[in-house]
């Protein structure tokens, strides 16, 4: 039987697709409301918004200088107004931190949705997989127990990167460089995206040994210019917000300490909402290879974040949260068969 077409449907399912577009947008207002609440008003700020938004604040936080500039237009336009909803007052800090945390998680439903739509296509089910993105940033950021601190640009890592990932992946410059370079002055995280641009520059049609061995010369000048592009930027970051300092002591060794204790292991196991576990076992029903092979790029980040970072703090992989919902979504549709109606006998 040939699949329907959609602008032959029946009025009922019509109007059926539309009352579930109203109401999976409406459970993402919802979840991302939810979320942007607990995170502006039960999280205790790791420095002042004031301070972070002058650039008062030690490197490396100081040189994200996107959401600075937006903590000071808006503390600049509303001065100490202050909101009142029933018995809470909402301070102009605790204001720009939920907007940031309100759309920061809405438009990355609405990357993720839309990367889904693009690899499954329109009508496909597993678009509501992209509602996980809000479970993983709620994982991150309020669902822990040993580091519950707000970081004002925690919210927006995951739309910056996510994008270029996903542009990387369809081979979309504009969109890349886009949000590379917005990406850079948000989070200096976004290092890893010359990477991901390398390997989904790669020729899809042969394993991935052989098309290392066919990658284009100017591909790798490309990756090698968006480096130091990337350092040119943060350079530029810390110019503009008083230099270099002192920076951030982390001792690796300490790392491995906490690594070594159980009582963080449940900690570790609960990035992305556990959800890495089941889109590791199935990775390889991703049948799209630029997607899957994006995965291979997550040990190194694990590596890097564990030299650089503090273990406890999982909010450091919320970069990578399209990547796990979308990846998600194409499992469950490669493993799960849809039954029509007609087919089911009834008991």
């Amino acid at each position: 039987m040939p699949p329907m077409d959609v602008s032959q449907a029946p009025p009922s399912t019509s109007g059926f697709r539309k009352r579930g577009e109203l109401l999976f947008w409406s459970i993402c207002v919802a979840a991302s409301f939810h979320l942007a609440q607990g995170f502006a008003f039960s999280l205790s700020p790791a420095f002042s918004i004031q301070a972070f938004a002058y650039g008062q604040v030690e490197s490396p936080y100081r040189r994200r200088i996107l959401m600075e500039w937006v903590y000071r237009a808006y503390l600049h336009l509303h001065g100490a107004g202050i909101i009142h909803l029933g018995k809470r007052a909402i301070t102009p800090e605790q204001q720009i931190l939920f907007l940031i945390a309100f759309f920061g998680a809405f438009l990355t439903v609405v990357l993720t949705r839309w990367m889904i739509v693009r690899l499954l296509g329109h009508n496909t089910p597993f678009r509501w997989i992209s509602l996980a993105a809000i479970y993983m940033l709620s994982a991150h950021e309020l669902l822990i127990t040993d580091i519950r601190a707000q970081f004002p640009y925690d919210m927006t890592t995951a739309l910056f990167f996510g994008t270029g990932m996903f542009a990387a992946i369809l081979r979309n410059r504009w969109m890349y460089y886009a949000a590379f370079l917005l990406g850079t002055f948000n989070r200096e995280t976004t290092m890893f995206l010359p990477l991901v641009f390398l390997i989904t520059s790669l020729p899809d049609d042969v394993p991935l040994r052989d098309a290392w061995k066919r990658i284009k010369p100017l591909v790798v000048l490309e990756a090698i210019a968006q480096i130091l592009m990337w350092q040119a930027i943060v350079s530029l970051c810390e110019k503009l917000t008083g230099g270099h300092g002192k920076g951030m002591k982390i001792a690796w060794h300490d790392n491995i300490s906490m690594l070594a204790n159980p009582t963080h292991w449940p900690l570790y196991l609960s990035i992305f909402g556990f959800l890495w576990i089941p889109v590791l076992l199935y990775l390889r029903r991703v049948p799209h290879v630029r997607l899957r092979r994006c995965a291979l790029l997550l040990p190194l980040w694990w590596l890097v974040m564990f030299y650089v970072g503090d273990p406890l703090e999982i909010r450091l992989y919320n970069e990578w949260i399209p990547f796990m919902a979308t990846c998600l979504a194409i499992i469950l549709s490669q493993s799960i068969r849809f039954i029509p109606s007609e087919e089911i006998i009834s008991v």
